[in-house]
């Protein structure tokens, strides 16, 4: 408050010139020591007016921090925003986040506990932050840094301007062309080419972790490592996905440059800048696989092979486990090293997958693909159940069936069919309406397309697994050897003492039981596949058959 300012509270009490003399008899009475400020309070409170000066608090500079200080209050600008890290204290689960920033005297670390943490996800780097009520500590490395904890009411919010002339500082990613060796405090962005595992090992008495991808943007590729807490991201990304790499680093590793991001900085999903879509992967024929490369290769499970552990040359334990991989060129024994081997137990005969960076050498048997935690092995399952007469439920209903004597016939069932069209018994029909305890036909199409015939609808032959043919529909009693569970299906390795086969079945089967299934057969990669939407346990067949003679026992009695 200037001295016009103070006059204003005191006008018609004293003139200005009696006012201004009064100050310095008054400044004069205490030897120069009283400022002109307690001068002009003092004036006013012998003139009986109570001047409430109001002090304006001012920002604190980063320079002028020390070790003790609390109550801090500054105003800077961010500069790097930490991953928030989830940890365990004896009162329950922490979490820490790093937010550095940086005014016109120098920067520091403003460290954010607990639920203050979480407001670092919504910081972008250059942003104008008003930190209140912190404390000073000494910093992990040299020099000090700001704690703000909810227990001492501690805040940190952004703020749309201040008068402070603090520097500059914004995201400017760099292109992957132009990243060199050596490079600090780098920002570049990119989308997820391939994803190679995340791996862990021992170092300093602790158990330490790290994710391996390659990152592609419009002008490169290159292979970027994330170390602990942020190998962790890792697990929920998969190809095409685009991130921000903020604050990384650059070295070289064994054959080209890599980029790393370590304890300072973050990983940011989805960042506003735009990256061209990646390519289709191509994917390699496996009959033109060679020895010493790596390579991207798709096909189906033939046969799944043994699974077993090892100790490796440093103590440690090791695992492994192998399939046969097969497409329309050859097959391949797949051999899966350590934490890869875990992804047998999700195989099953006849199941497609792509296999990212397997690499190619030569075995016992001839060549074979290794995957190690550099690649990665992913099914592509494609199977989508058709709507049949057996799941039918309330509402729109679209069926493909042959009309026999008033009812349509499918592979799972027969439901009755009012049709206001003439079709001949045996023809294949599609038929749409609704559904509601019955079926009210609105259009009939008669349409010719692969399909059983009436006969075998009717009346399904039986059949062994090992003379299985193409476009069969026959009925099939087999053991289940093995099951995977998809949401809506299930594929099974099954066996009839004939032979093997693998199957896709509409509905709930268990391993180690015996079933007849009247299955559709088809051709793929790895041989014949049954379809079956309908199908029923043996025991079951064969405890109603016991019953069925028992009664007629009686009967005869």
């Amino acid at each position: 408050m200037n001295i016009d300012q103070i006059f204003s509270q005191l006008e018609g009490k004293i003139a200005r010139e009696e006012l201004n003399q009064k100050i310095r008899e008054k400044i004069d009475e205490f030897s120069g020591l009283l400022s002109e400020e307690g001068a002009i309070l003092i004036v006013a409170a012998d003139l009986g007016v109570d001047l409430k000066l109001e002090h304006p608090r001012e920002f604190m500079e980063i320079r002028s921090l020390n070790v003790g200080m609390s109550d801090v209050w500054l105003c800077a600008r961010v500069t790097c925003i930490s991953t928030i890290r989830v940890f365990q204290r004896d009162s329950g689960i922490g979490k820490v986040a790093n937010v550095e920033v940086m005014d016109e005297t120098g920067s520091t670390r403003v460290v954010l506990w607990d639920d203050l943490a979480d407001l670092a996800a919504n910081f972008v780097k250059g942003e104008i932050v008003e930190v209140k009520g912190g404390y000073v500590k000494k910093g992990y490395r040299e020099g000090v840094e700001i704690h703000l904890s909810p227990s001492r009411r501690g805040s940190i919010a952004k703020i749309s301007e201040t008068d402070k002339n603090l520097p500059e500082c914004k995201t400017d990613y760099t292109p992957i062309a132009e990243l060199e060796e050596e490079m600090a405090d780098v920002d570049v962005a990119g989308r997820v080419c391939q994803l190679f595992g995340v791996r862990e090992f021992q170092k300093n008495g602790g158990t330490g972790k790290v994710a391996s991808l390659s990152l592609m943007d419009d002008t490169g590729e290159i292979r970027l490592c994330l170390w602990n807490d942020k190998a962790d991201v890792a697990q929920r990304l998969k190809r095409g996905d685009l991130i921000a790499v903020e604050d990384g680093y650059t070295k070289m590793g064994l054959n080209e440059l890599e980029l790393h991001s370590g304890w300072r900085g973050r990983i940011v999903l989805t960042p506003a800048i735009t990256v061209s879509e990646l390519p289709e992967v191509e994917r390699v024929d496996l009959i033109d696989l060679e020895p010493g490369q790596s390579y991207n290769v798709s096909g189906t499970v033939a046969d799944l092979g043994e699974r077993r552990s090892f100790v490796k040359s440093d103590g440690s334990p090791g695992q492994l486990a192998s399939f046969t991989l097969q497409d329309k060129s050859a097959e391949i024994r797949v051999v899966l090293w350590n934490e890869q081997a875990d992804m047998v137990d999700g195989l099953v005969q006849g199941i497609r997958l792509s296999i990212d960076n397997g690499f190619a050498k030569e075995g016992m048997q001839g060549l074979e693909l290794h995957v190690s935690s550099l690649g990665r092995v992913k099914v592509e399952e494609e199977f989508t159940p058709e709507q049949k007469i057996f799941n039918v439920k309330k509402g729109p209903i679209v069926l493909i069936g042959r009309y026999c004597k008033g009812e349509l016939i499918d592979e799972s069932g027969r439901i009755c069919a009012d049709l206001d069209t003439a079709v001949e018994d045996g023809q294949l029909i599609k038929v749409q309406g609704t559904y509601d305890r019955e079926l009210a036909v609105e259009s009939v199409e008669k349409i010719a397309d692969e399909f059983p015939s009436l006969e075998s609808l009717l009346h399904p032959s039986r059949k062994r697994l090992a003379d299985l043919e193409e476009g069969d529909f026959v009925e099939v009693y087999a053991l289940v050897k093995r099951v995977l569970e998809f949401d809506t299906y299930t594929r099974i390795t099954m066996d009839d003492g004939s032979g093997e086969a693998t199957g896709i079945v509409v509905g709930d089967v268990k391993e180690g039981e015996e079933y007849c299934f009247y299955t559709r057969v088809y051709k793929r990669e790895a041989g014949v596949e049954c379809v079956c939407y309908q199908f029923h346990a043996v025991e079951a067949e064969k405890e109603a058959f016991d019953m069925i003679k028992e009664l007629e026992g009686l009967v005869e009695v």
